[in-house]
């Protein structure tokens, strides 16, 4: 496969669809730090919520803290899986088979959508609690899966298909698509860092792991990860389809 088949230059810099844009890069940082800025802020707050529910011994607090804790820890683990996936979507493209790079794509929006309706849930009752600082993360959390769930990626994949192998290519080798391509994976690039960042922080929190107990964990795992079960089988099983296929 040619290099300029894969590669594109956004602001100076060259990305390529089979490689994932480093945390480093200007397309990543940029959308790291819009995120970060909000968590900053969060960390603020997680440590007075630690406090008081030392103090008080707030259930309500205590929990809705843990089920945040577990939420990023989810999302981590999805991010893994989406990220190898990813990778395989360009090989896809351009080995002939835009039909499994579509299922691959609109089963990853769909992931995001449920991180979207995760994020909107965490921020309301964060909300209802009156703990600004943390409400204001998850609802920039939400509007990031959002966008991650509306790229127009899918939907130009989903229009080339309708046309012969040779216009596809076309799209696909275009600087449009391949910008929007590596705009949709470094938002998956800079959301996995924002949430490595996090669960580094909340380990050093000695005031809220102490409220974290492994019935709790076990529990809110079921309850969040019913909703993405059968789209981490679907890419469970292309990441597997697309390691064989292209040893």
């Amino acid at each position: 496969m040619a290099v300029s088949k894969l590669d594109v230059e956004i602001n100076g810099e060259i990305y390529f669809l089979n490689e994932a844009p480093d945390e480093s890069s200007a397309i990543v940082t940029t959308k790291t730090e819009e995120l970060l800025g909000a968590l900053g802020t969060l960390f603020d707050d997680l440590n007075h919520t630690g406090t008081f529910i030392q103090s008080h011994f707030s259930n309500d607090v205590a929990k809705l803290c843990d089920k945040s804790a577990l939420t990023v820890a989810n999302f981590k683990k999805t991010l893994t899986s989406v990220l190898t996936n990813l990778q395989y979507t360009s090989e896809y493209l351009f080995n002939h088979d835009g039909q499994i790079a579509l299922e691959t794509l609109s089963a990853i929006s769909k992931l995001a959508g449920d991180m979207e309706k995760a994020a909107l849930e965490l921020g309301e009752e964060f909300d209802k609690l009156n703990i600004k600082q943390a409400a204001d993360f998850w609802k920039k959390m939400q509007s990031h899966c959002r966008r991650m769930s509306e790229s127009e990626v899918t939907g130009q994949v989903e229009k080339a298909m309708k046309h012969p192998e040779e216009k596809r290519l076309k799209v696909w080798t275009s600087r449009v698509f391949k910008t929007k391509a590596i705009e949709f994976y470094a938002d998956w690039v800079a959301l996995n860092s924002v949430c490595e960042t996090y669960v580094e922080y909340i380990k050093d929190t000695q005031y809220l792991y102490r409220y974290i107990t492994r019935q709790n964990l076990k529990k809110l795992a079921q309850t969040f990860l019913s909703d993405l079960c059968s789209e981490q089988k679907e890419l469970t099983y292309k990441e597997f389809d697309g390691s064989e296929r292209f040893r």
